[in-house]
């Protein structure tokens, strides 16, 4: 990849990641566009890792609060949300890497857009803040996130789309599903890092520079993308991103069973 590639997926990296619409997708769908070839698992390291430096520079208050209290009833609901994750990381690790391949993109997006208009439909009577958040609004935030794990499924969309069924405010729901982040992007970074062991070490073809130029962009955009989500919810409805994952899934099939200009084949 050339600069300008590494800087383009730091950005949707960053963006996606918080705003959504899928950050996994949408790096998947650009290494198709721009025909990325070997093993990028150290890049999308190095890319997790800058949001997640993004979500500690919003939340390091709630964070500092959490490291002091360890044993404190919003940390086991942290972690109890992110069992599924794991379970579903484990048990169907073999669906998940045949997903990064692309075949079921478009259809996931279109699920994340269904998602964001359920959240729409029920927002209207959602009004419990962060602070009645249970047991189970966190499980099922959780489960949300789980299935998130597919690319083209949001994994800020589907938690804050769980939290919003569980009748949560839409800003209360979000800061849950952020917080949330911090414990899926480390399992993601560890993962990473004990695959990588038996990767040759140029097989990435990146530099130590450009490595870094990605996550620098993906913490700054990152940043930019939760304050500006967390604002957006405020006021804001959540269709705009669903037409956008709807637009967006339904170009992949088209391009994947008719015109192949970046699916060279159709996916089954």
């Amino acid at each position: 990849m050339t600069w300008v590639e590494v800087i383009a997926l730091g950005i949707i990296q960053g963006l996606t990641e918080f705003l959504p619409v899928s950050s996994s997708g949408h790096l998947v769908l650009l290494e198709k566009v721009f025909q990325a070839t070997g093993n990028n698992l150290l890049f999308d390291i190095v890319l997790h890792a800058g949001t997640l430096i993004a979500v500690i520079a919003v939340f390091y208050k709630e964070i500092w609060e959490l490291i002091r209290h360890p044993f404190s009833k919003k940390m086991g609901l942290l972690l109890l949300a992110t069992v599924p994750i794991v379970l579903f990381s484990v048990f169907a690790g073999k669906f998940i890497g045949s997903a990064f391949e692309g075949d079921y993109l478009g259809f996931s997006f279109i699920l994340t857009g269904i998602f964001l208009l359920t959240a729409d439909a029920v927002g209207k009577r959602a009004n419990r803040p962060l602070k009645s958040i249970s047991w189970l609004d966190s499980l099922v935030m959780g489960v949300m996130q789980a299935v998130a794990v597919l690319p083209g499924v949001s994994r800020s969309g589907s938690a804050i789309t769980g939290g919003i069924w569980r009748r949560l405010d839409k800003v209360a729901a979000a800061k849950y599903a952020f917080l949330m982040s911090i414990p899926a992007i480390l399992g993601a970074i560890i993962k990473g890092i004990l695959d990588i062991k038996d990767m040759p070490q140029d097989a990435t073809g990146l530099s130590v520079g450009l490595m870094v130029l990605g996550a620098a962009f993906a913490a700054v955009f990152g940043f930019i993308a939760i304050k500006g989500m967390l604002k957006l919810l405020e006021k804001r409805r959540f269709w705009g991103f669903s037409l956008y994952v709807f637009v967006l899934g339904g170009l992949i099939i088209a391009d994947q069973f008719v015109f192949h200009i970046v699916f060279a084949t159709a996916p089954f």
